[in-house]
């Protein structure tokens, strides 16, 4: 699911108040991991950088991210790398 997509979600939702609030919680379970796949299908990213990406329009933390690509990784749908940097220790 693109961005895009979610962000009129985001702005649906928003506009209905709390009134849909289990509705809002469920949706967004249902599709962060979506999200995430569709974030890291273009290019890799950290993990802070999908937070700062994915939160421009949706209310995530790094607390749920993480957990999230853990389970990812677990599950054999994303790989993780070391990688040289010029700003400190491998990342």
């Amino acid at each position: 699911m693109d961005l895009i997509i979610w962000t009129y979600f985001a702005e649906t939702i928003h506009q209905k108040g709390n009134q849909d609030r289990t509705w809002i919680h469920n949706l967004k379970k249902g599709v962060l991991e979506l999200i995430v796949l569709q974030s890291i299908s273009h290019k890799d990213l950290y993990g802070y950088q999908l937070v700062t990406k994915i939160s421009e329009v949706v209310d995530v933390n790094e607390g749920t991210i993480y957990p999230l690509l853990k389970r990812l990784l677990n599950d054999h749908l994303l790989e993780s790398y070391l990688k040289e940097s010029t700003e400190g220790p491998p990342r």
